[in-house]
């Protein structure tokens, strides 16, 4: 849906770890790191979070 920006960073995680986006962040879910490794069977969880409680802190 969006052409790579030149600011543009991939994240890798392993079990475990997790990644925070906001709603104006764009993402890219599900892409393969391109060293031959296989897709995770697990592409996306999604949780909403109100970002009114980051307000509150």
């Amino acid at each position: 849906m969006f052409e790579p920006a030149a600011e543009e960073e991939r994240l890798r995680l392993t079990p475990g770890m997790y990644a925070v986006f906001f709603p104006e962040d764009i993402h890219r879910p599900g892409l393969r790191s391109g060293d031959g490794e296989p897709a995770s069977p697990i592409r996306k969880a999604v949780f909403k979070i109100s970002t009114a409680l980051f307000d509150q802190a």
